[in-house]
């Protein structure tokens, strides 16, 4: 649902057609109220079915406190060790780039080993990054190229989450950065791994189980 607000009675709200609704309505099955609606709203389900299912699966998202494009795995720093460590300066022109678009960006410290680029609940607004310590150059890439495509969009935040095919482009060009630097590193066992954590991520997206 949306709130639509009209003045007066001659004023016309787009998409809202109370005719049509009514017309809709009195076609319906069941004898009572409750049932007629309940028979509009499987009709929509059939149309919309996959529209529905995604904000489900946003709405089941925030609820469990899973806020963020997220990570568990980290297959490059085996090879590189830390940002800090293998490529300072571009983990420094990266760190400058969230902060002059309002990005926050903090690193967690608890052991729970999960990154993530966390949208904000407001849309327009920029997100925040969240990385484990000691994380690689190619995950800050990661979330990075995640805080890119959310501010491209204008900042949807959860709306891109909920539009399953844009949540599976966004993860998709995320990988495909890690992969593609994988590749010119010459680490072709760690480009299977990413590309099996690429696939494991968007058949969670693709289930629901986000």
């Amino acid at each position: 649902c949306e709130f639509a607000i009209r003045f007066d009675g001659k004023s016309t709200v787009e998409g809202y057609d109370p005719d049509a609704l009514r017309e809709q309505y009195d076609n319906a099955e069941g004898s009572t109220w409750k049932q007629k609606v309940n028979s509009m709203r499987r009709d929509q389900y059939k149309v919309n079915g996959e529209k529905i299912r995604a904000q489900k699966r946003a709405a089941y998202a925030r609820r469990k406190g899973y806020r963020m494009m997220h990570t568990y795995d980290d297959p490059i720093r085996e090879k590189l060790g830390s940002a800090e460590e293998s490529h300072p300066k571009k983990l420094a022109k990266i760190k400058k780039w969230l902060i002059d678009n309002g990005i926050k960006y903090r690193i967690d410290t608890s052991g729970r080993k999960i990154m993530g680029y966390m949208p904000n609940p407001r849309p327009g607004k920029p997100g925040e990054i969240v990385m484990e310590s000691g994380a690689s150059i190619s995950a800050w890439m990661h979330e990075r190229q995640h805080a890119l495509d959310d501010m491209n969009s204008g900042w949807k935040g959860f709306r891109n989450m909920a539009n399953i095919n844009k949540y599976i482009e966004f993860e998709s060009k995320a990988y495909d950065l890690e992969i593609d630097f994988a590749q010119k590193c010459g680490y072709d066992d760690i480009v299977k791994r990413l590309r099996k954590l690429k696939q494991e991520a968007i058949d969670q997206i693709t289930e629901g189980d986000v």
